[in-house]
């Protein structure tokens, strides 16, 4: 009778702990694609016109410096409905596809790599770095973003410099994390 008893405070107290660990990613390959979960929020396609506010709203950016490293940020989000997660790469238009293709990304969010594959990137001008400079951008959004910290990382990295037209890039990773809390109201 006391085993029962045991076996069943057990069985209890596991189903407890497993409840309370994220949701993996549904796909086979581990990475997170449109429409996953973890725990209660979702990933999904975003775009340049989402109706999310962008982290960099409440993190300080660290631009790159022209040797690998890794920066990382701390800050504070207020709750919001959803939290869009930029990233990629502006050059002078005749360095962009070029750059583009020798350079390999990453992005994690709470330690859950992102299948970058599965979302789409937007190509855009931008005209405050010069004229002829266009980038490539991941727009991500992270709804239903849960109170707590996160932690939002990306990578770049390349075996050749990469010239973006303006500057040039040592070969190695450039990473970015955000350590982010959503706060209480």
């Amino acid at each position: 009778m006391k085993r029962l008893l045991y076996f069943t405070f057990f069985v209890i107290l596991a189903s407890a702990l497993i409840s309370c660990v994220p949701a993996p990613p549904t796909d086979n390959t581990g990475m997170l694609k449109p429409g996953d979960k973890i725990g209660d929020m979702t990933v999904e396609q975003g775009s340049p016109n989402s109706p999310y506010p962008e982290i960099l709203e409440y993190c300080k950016l660290q631009p790159f410096e022209t040797e690998p490293a890794v920066f990382t940020i701390e800050c504070t989000v207020p709750p919001v409905p959803g939290l869009a997660l930029v990233i990629g790469w502006g050059a002078t238009e005749a360095m962009l596809t070029s750059n583009w293709d020798a350079m390999t990304w990453e992005m994690y969010i709470d330690d859950y790599q992102v299948d970058l594959d599965k979302f789409d990137w937007v190509e855009s001008d931008y005209p405050f770095l010069g004229p002829d400079v266009k980038a490539r951008d991941w727009y991500i959004n992270l709804i239903d973003p849960s109170l707590g910290k996160h932690t939002f990382r990306y990578s770049w990295s390349s075996e050749t410099p990469i010239d973006d037209g303006m500057d040039v890039y040592q070969p190695g990773t450039y990473e970015q994390v955000y350590n982010f809390t959503v706060a209480k109201p």
